[in-house]
C-alpha cells in the first residue's frame, strides 16, 4: 500500500504505466495504520523546537522526551494504542470492502493488481 503523496520518481513512473492500480487515500505515517505515530507525536511535543545537527543530540532529546512521558503515561499510551489495533484494522477492512463494492459496480476488480503483483 502506497501513500498517494509518495515522492519517489521511479514509483510514480511505474504507477503511471499501471493505471489499474489504485492508491488508497492514506497519508504517509498514518496514525490510523501505524499507531506508533501517536507515540512519536506525544514525544515530539516534549522535545525542544531546536534542530540539532548531531545524531547524539537527537537521540538524547528523544530519550529525555520518553522519560518526560513518565512510566504511567507510557504504559497507558502504549496499552491503549495496542488495544486499538483490532478496531483500526476493522475500520480499514470496511473502507476497503466499500471501495471494492463500488469498483465492482463499475466493472473494475481492484484485487487483480494485488493478486498479480503479490
Amino acid at each position: 500500500m502506497l501513500a498517494p503523496s509518495t515522492d519517489c520518481h521511479v514509483v510514480k513512473e511505474w504507477l503511471a504505466q499501471h493505471p489499474e492500480i489504485t492508491l488508497l487515500p492514506y497519508p504517509p505515517q498514518s496514525p490510523d495504520l501505524n499507531p506508533i505515530e501517536n507515540v512519536w507525536s506525544a514525544m515530539t511535543q516534549r522535545m525542544p523546537m531546536t534542530h540539532p545537527r548531531r545524531r547524539e543530540s537527537v537521540v538524547m532529546n528523544a530519550l529525555e522526551a520518553w522519560e518526560e512521558l513518565g512510566s504511567t503515561a507510557r504504559r497507558v499510551l502504549t496499552t491503549e494504542l495496542l488495544d486499538s489495533v483490532p478496531m483500526r484494522l476493522s475500520s480499514l477492512i470496511e473502507v476497503v470492502k466499500r471501495n471494492l463494492n463500488k469498483s465492482s459496480m463499475m466493472g473494475v476488480n481492484l484485487l487483480d493488481p494485488v493478486i498479480r503483483h503479490a
